[in-house]
């Protein structure tokens, strides 16, 4: 039987990567989500700070299952904007050893939803294929 890997934001504990790695052990949790560290968003994380959050993840015994990411959450006029960051989220998601991003179906009014079905479902599929090419999973997040 497969076993259930907990994983978490642990960002609402405190900015500092150290505080987040208290939490998870309080908490007797191996796995995070890295949404941000340091006041920093994991989507503008350089290559030198995701090595050193890796570094400490490692030495903490915690691993990255999955990247935090605001993936899709912008205007869907802004879509194309985000095809750029997945690319960036992508390297961040390697550094870590994180599989998934969490990503977002774009912000815009209830009433407009449907009219937008069909150009959300092209932007998805943008976003899906270069997270395939990169070898991750993208996880939908609901928002309202």
């Amino acid at each position: 039987m497969d076993t259930i890997k907990l994983a978490a934001f642990a960002d609402e504990a405190g900015e500092e990567l150290s505080l987040q790695i208290q939490a998870l052990k309080r908490n007797d949790l191996t796995h995070i989500e890295v949404r941000s560290v340091e006041h920093t968003n994991v989507s503008k994380l350089s290559a030198e700070q995701a090595k050193d959050i890796k570094k400490q993840l490692d030495d903490a015994g915690i691993v990255c299952r999955t990247i935090g990411s605001p993936i899709g959450k912008i205007a869907l006029e802004r879509a194309e904007e985000h095809r750029e960051l997945l690319k960036q989220v992508a390297e961040t998601a390697h550094i870590l050893g994180a599989e998934k991003v969490r990503m977002f179906s774009y912000l815009m009014k209830m009433h407009e939803a449907e009219a937008n079905e069909n150009k959300v479902m092209d932007e998805l599929n943008a976003l899906q294929e270069i997270a395939q090419a990169e070898g991750l999973l993208l996880c939908h997040e609901n928002e309202k």
